[in-house]
């Protein structure tokens, strides 16, 4: 796929040099490049992308919580919680979203 070279341009450079940091030569410059280009954000287990640069939460226990349904208990002060934000449509079609860099936080 698109970024092994680079991957791999990294995992040479950085087994050379030995001191357990991540390195590369200059020259190898636009292969890391794609490697970068490669890497992409992800939504939490259960979510859907509802853009490319955004995730819509659709996990149903989340959601309850998010909603204030009774019997249902998050953890208010967990870091993806301040990622979360909210759109309104009416009291059962709120919709919360996140973006997508911060999926591994959300989840």
């Amino acid at each position: 796929g698109r970024g092994l070279a680079g991957a791999q341009t990294i995992r040479d450079s950085s087994a050379k040099v030995g001191d357990g940091n991540m390195w590369y030569r200059p020259q190898e410059t636009s292969r890391v490049r794609e490697l970068y280009r490669s890497c992409q954000a992800t939504c939490a287990k259960g979510d859907t992308a509802a853009s490319d640069e955004h995730c819509e939460v659709l996990n149903v226990g989340a959601l309850a919580f998010l909603r204030g349904d009774a019997g249902y208990v998050c953890d208010d002060a967990s870091p993806g919680r301040s990622a979360l934000r909210m759109e309104r449509g009416g009291s059962r079609h709120t919709r919360f979203w996140y973006p997508k860099g911060t999926g591994a936080k959300v989840e």
